[in-house]
């Protein structure tokens, strides 16, 4: 569990259960075998669970505690994506990627997050949360075989 800077929510990974967990509810049994996590507005107490194709990775929080960004991966399913939670409104939205996301983070001033991915030649993307526009940049791990 995580709290957002602010102290306003909290961010929880949620475990997938046993396949033979002795659930009685149907539609229980159902979530509880499907990767995801919950948002919690601390102040509300209100609950929001979301469902993953993959097990949640690395979180990041903006300073002012706004927004907070997950990155999903799973290779084997074709899973490359990180979503971009509004901790006001508890809404998310999904933002795909080229390449496995390995690390996230918060450029501090303006409206920026980074995410590092798996790729040969080295790659990083930047997702503008606003718009959610993506500038990559793929090929700066060269620099590392220049020999004078």
């Amino acid at each position: 569990m995580i709290v957002a800077p602010d102290g306003a929510a909290r961010w929880c990974c949620n475990r997938v259960a046993s396949p033979d967990a002795s659930v009685a509810d149907p539609l229980a049994r159902l979530i509880d075998q499907q990767d995801g996590y919950s948002v919690v507005d601390l102040r509300s107490e209100f609950v929001a669970l979301h469902t993953t194709p993959a097990q949640p990775g690395p979180v990041a929080f903006t300073p002012d505690g706004d927004a907070a960004y997950l990155l999903l991966s799973d290779p084997l399913r074709g899973v490359r994506r990180a979503e971009l939670i509004d901790l006001r409104t508890l809404l998310v939205r999904s933002v795909e990627l080229a390449s496995t996301p390995v690390a996230l983070g918060v450029v501090p001033a303006g409206s920026l997050i980074y995410v590092v991915q798996r790729h040969p030649l080295g790659r990083m993307t930047f997702i503008d949360r606003r718009d959610e526009g993506q500038r990559t940049l793929t090929g700066f791990a060269l620099n590392h075989q220049i020999i004078e």
